[in-house]
């Protein structure tokens, strides 16, 4: 019954917003006062990623404590005693109906504890309240350890409640209406900045100046939003005053995005942020948030100076460098044909580029650091559009060390075209003559000539173009990536793992049923529903990273 009143009552929000304001006003307008995001136009909302805004159509501990604020108030004037646990019960019915998220059952949750703290008449602390809220989440659910919207939250929430009252005192100048949210944008990014980078890849730069500007109006759109919504629900002709006043808001909120999140250096994007850079940036920022704070304890500030660079440009070096192992990356290129191999000591080898110039450049960014930009060996298997549709991008991100065609059939124009455009470039270029080796990794061909097996240690992985049969594959495979969506059949059993690299929704209709079924006994990794699927070579086994 719970489920099904909470859910007319979601129904019935929606459709008075729906009705009352145009799109994306409405959409926005839900998302900020409900949390619903389902209705936001991907391009708003990589706008209010690139400005710093996401997180007002995220319940935050903010909304939850002002509705908490105006519901006491108002009830406490007439009843003064059971003004506590009506707020509590609205906090909690609040975080329901936005769909009890780990966000909004953190923040609903820290608002029940600092009000019942206060109908017990004690003092509410927020890292205590903060450390009791996470014990009881994590305790009920511990599988949140792991949800990005509970860390960032939290993190998020520590950061502004231990930082933003000193930060203010460096905008004194300020007005308060403008200050305080900005303040606190900016302690909220220095807590946070690791998990963005390593989740969303993207930092915002101007995330303050647009807290500012919209923080401020936040608790009006929150209630004539809301108040005109559930009002509207039940009798239309009410609830509209109310939403045309939101959606005046709504609007002024669009243009801010709009303006700032288009700017070309709104963020910083870092494609590449593997989780070994997490942890150290998680480190350093922790001991230098440490030493902000117990910085009166210090003394001989330049000689910490000196310390802490010393260990940042360590820290840098160690980052850059190799983690020794091998690394292979089926790349998200859709329908197409693009595996990089990076070995321990940090060469790089290609084989072909897919078909499609801005999801291999992602794809690439997001494997490598942004150091490396040298491909020593880049091997073309074929010469279609799958194959080296995206060529002129390595071509002109890279230094290639050396060409190898291996194209079985006559080479086409684009072939003809690339190799030439190589030759010219001074990059040697030739067809294949026998296997490759860098860094002790070794490329050989299969037995139909199609094929290519990547040998490192005692494993080896095959690459399988859909031109090909499972019996020219050696046996004691560890795994095999088809590319271009694997072949239209497939005799043999599944080879350790499979990895498919394919676009989604194919209009080819790949992967075949047919090869699905075949490869039944081994685990299946689509790239067209896991992006770039990662594999590792540890202990002379090549298997993938998540796994």
């Amino acid at each position: 019954p719970l489920r099904a009143t909470l859910l007319g009552l979601r129904h019935a929000v929606v459709d008075a917003v729906d009705r009352a304001l145009p799109e994306p006003q409405a959409a926005l307008l839900l998302g900020v006062v409900f949390g619903y995001r389902a209705a936001l136009p991907p391009t708003l909302q990589q706008q209010m990623i690139s400005s710093g805004l996401i997180h007002i159509v995220v319940i935050s501990g903010l909304k939850v404590s002002l509705l908490a604020r105006i519901i006491q108030q108002a009830v406490g004037r007439f009843a003064p005693a059971a003004a506590p646990p009506i707020a509590a019960g609205a906090m909690a019915g609040y975080a329901l109906l936005a769909g009890a998220s780990a966000a909004a059952l953190r923040a609903a949750a820290m608002g029940i504890v600092v009000v019942i703290a206060g109908r017990l008449h004690r003092d509410s602390h927020v890292f205590v309240s903060l450390a009791l809220t996470a014990a009881v989440m994590l305790g009920l659910k511990p599988d949140l350890a792991g949800d990005v919207s509970f860390q960032l939250s939290f993190a998020g929430t520590m950061g502004i409640a231990a930082m933003t009252d000193r930060i203010a005192t460096w905008f004194a100048w300020l007005p308060a209406v403008l200050r305080d949210p900005f303040a606190a944008t900016i302690a909220a990014e220095a807590a946070t900045w690791p998990m963005m980078l390593a989740n969303f890849h993207q930092l915002s730069l101007i995330g303050p100046i647009a807290n500012a500007l919209v923080l401020p109006l936040l608790p009006a759109v929150i209630v004539l939003g809301g108040a005109g919504a559930m009002v509207g629900g039940s009798i239309a002709l009410a609830g509209w005053p109310l939403l045309q006043a939101a959606g005046m808001i709504a609007s002024w909120y669009r243009l801010v995005i709009e303006s700032l999140g288009s700017l070309p250096l709104a963020a910083i994007t870092m494609p590449y942020f593997p989780p070994r850079w997490l942890a150290a940036a998680v480190i350093l920022n922790g001991g230098a948030l440490a030493g902000v704070q117990l910085r009166q304890f210090f003394w001989r500030k330049k000689v910490w100076l000196a310390l802490a660079l010393a260990v940042l440009a360590t820290v840098v070096l160690l980052l850059i460098r190799p983690d020794g192992r091998v690394h292979v990356y089926a790349l998200d290129v859709g329908t197409g044909s693009a595996v990089l191999v990076r070995t321990a000591n940090g060469h790089q080898l290609l084989i072909d580029a897919g078909p499609d110039t801005d999801r291999l450049t992602q794809a690439m960014g997001r494997a490598l650091p942004p150091t490396a930009r040298t491909i020593d060996v880049w091997v073309i298997a074929g010469g279609r559009r799958v194959n080296i549709g995206a060529a002129p991008a390595v071509l002109s991100r890279f230094r290639i060390g050396s060409l190898v065609v291996a194209d079985p059939d006559p080479w086409s124009a684009t072939m003809r075209a690339l190799v030439q455009q190589a030759q010219s470039e001074g990059i040697p270029a030739g067809s294949v003559n026998g296997p490759l080796e860098v860094d002790g990794v070794r490329l050989s061909q299969a037995s139909d000539g199609r094929s290519w097996l990547i040998e490192a240690d005692k494993a080896v992985l095959a690459v399988v173009p859909p031109e090909t049969s499972w019996t020219s594959l050696p046996a004691g495979v560890s795994g095999v990536i088809f590319t271009s969506g694997g072949p239209a059949d497939w005799q043999g059993p599944g080879q350790g793992f499979s990895v498919i690299q394919v676009a989604a929704n194919s209009r080819d209709g790949l992967p075949s049923r047919g090869v699905l079924d075949a490869l039944r006994g081994a685990a299946i990794y689509r790239t067209d529903r896991l992006g770039t699927i990662e594999l590792v070579l540890v202990d002379g086994r090549i298997h993938p990273a998540s796994g």
